[in-house]
């Protein structure tokens, strides 16, 4: 049997209970309705446990489905009366456990609920299970004895797959379906089951050898039980041959039920000969045919675990790429960010830009008057160049009827004992002041009293002036 995959959707909050062994950390349960399913343990845990009737005042009901799954160090469990339903795979994977206990309470023994338990060497059911489900005890590799109780009405497939130690099982009269392949696997040499199985116990598992001698003991109790009848309808026959003969109604019912002992004989044996190696052939043929169909199963099944594989593995690389475009967006947003930083520094600057070319602008204006300024002054200059260059030809061509030579003899003379005189700047004007000092002896000087001053104004142009002293 191919274990199912389950996906669990966890409802309510979990919370941690100490365990009572005091080599085990921890149990995870929840609780709903006042009722308290647990979920959950660690699988570090060792030993025995003992899961607790009560949580908080709430009664412990239900084992939740891989509750203990791959708990391999726990060697004994004990399910209190309190709890009612045990999911599936509970135990899986709980390679030492040795014992576990029960409780009457619980109705079921639900798919897987103990695989792969390879240490379990016997289990007791209690008498309130009414049925056990597919794969419930495979892979008990250690378990060599096992009491189903008259409760149980059916016991599914491969329930008691690859028990390889187990060799006695006793299935009770109440059992009404077994189904195919439950002890496949499973070294089953004495078996107790009831007759209405024997034609069908190679589907069961069960080896040919053991399916031709419960078929023998079979054919053997129903050949005895035909015998008996016959005696005892001769019986009757003489009785009423002696009580003075039988009536037609009589006699017709007789020989009907000897024709029904003879069918079932005749159903048994053909000719003389079993018909049970004919049974067994066929059984065998029909055995091979579901073993092909199973084979082609199990090939369906692997296909389908290969898809579940590469869409695992589609879901990582989908998962990989997601992360790499949430870090591609991180990326971009940040690059954003930075952009954004950048248009930021880029408007500042277009403003200092605009601020500097307003002030540029106000320079040029500036720059433009001064230029005009300069221009008109460079007018102004050429203008006064064009008067000096004017008045040098009139010097040069001889001024007042003189020639050039005579007047600059009469400048030489006229600066002969000149003085030069400094024009005040503020008035266009110069001011003479005469002061008489005398001495005695040419070294010291005495100012007199009686100084005189005059102020001439001096208008544009070089002018002379010559002053003297009057007698």
């Amino acid at each position: 049997m191919k274990k199912p995959i389950y996906a669990l959707l966890a409802l309510f909050a979990c919370a941690v209970l100490p365990l009572y062994a005091a080599s085990l950390d921890d149990l995870t349960y929840t609780t709903t309705g006042g009722e308290v399913t647990i979920t959950d343990c660690d699988q570090a845990a060792s030993g025995e446990l003992v899961i607790p009737d009560a949580i908080g005042g709430n009664p412990v009901t239900s084992i939740e489905a891989f509750a203990f799954e791959d708990c391999a160090s726990l060697t004994s469990i004990i399910i209190p009366d309190s709890v009612t339903s045990i999911g599936s795979y509970t135990f899986d994977g709980c390679s030492s456990l040795k014992s576990i206990t029960i409780p009457d309470s619980v109705t079921s023994i639900e798919t897987g609920a103990f695989y792969n338990c390879s240490s379990l060497t016997s289990i007791t059911i209690p008498d309130s299970v009414t049925s056990i489900w597919t794969g419930a005890f495979e892979n008990c590799t250690s378990l060599t004895t096992i009491t189903i109780p008259d409760s149980v009405a059916s016991i599914r497939g491969d329930a008691f797959e690859n028990c390889t130690s187990l060799t006695t099982i006793t299935i009770p009269d109440s059992v009404t379906s077994i189904g195919l392949g439950c002890f496949t696997g499973s070294p089953i040499t004495n078996l107790e089951i009831p007759s209405r199985f024997s034609l069908a116990l190679t589907y069961l598992g069960i080896s040919p050898e053991l399916s031709y001698q419960k078929l023998m003991e079979f054919t053997t109790s129903n050949e005895v039980e035909t015998a008996v009848i016959t005696t005892e309808i001769n019986q009757i026959k003489e009785q009423l041959a002696g009580a003075g003969g039988i009536s037609p109604e009589q006699a017709a019912a007789i020989t009907s039920n000897t024709e029904g002992v003879n069918e079932v004989k005749n159903a048994i044996f053909i000719g003389g000969s079993s018909i049970i190696p004919a049974l067994l052939s066929n059984d065998q043929e029909q055995r091979d045919s579901i073993t092909a169909n199973t084979t082609k199963i199990e090939g369906i099944i692997s296909d389908v675990t290969t898809q579940f594989e590469t869409l695992g593995n589609n879901d990582t690389a989908i998962g990989e790429q997601l992360t790499a475009l949430g870090q591609n967006d991180i990326s971009i947003a940040e690059q954003m960010t930075t952009l954004s930083e950048n248009d930021q520094i880029l408007s500042a600057n277009d403003e200092f830009i605009t601020e500097q070319m307003a002030t540029l602008s106000e320079n040029d204006q500036s720059i433009m008057a001064e230029i005009n300024a300069m221009k008109a002054q460079l007018q102004t200059l050429v203008a006064q160049v064009a008067e000096k260059d004017k008045r040098i030809a009139e010097l040069e061509q001889g001024g007042g009827g003189q020639s050039l030579e005579q007047v600059l003899e009469q400048v030489r003379d006229a600066r002969a004992g000149s003085v030069v005189l400094t024009v005040d700047p503020e008035g266009d004007n110069i001011t003479l002041g005469l002061t008489i000092e005398q001495s005695d002896n040419l070294t010291e000087w005495t100012k007199l009293d009686g100084e005189m001053t005059r102020t001439i104004p001096i208008p544009d142009g070089k002018k002379f002036y010559r002053f003297a002293l009057d007698k």
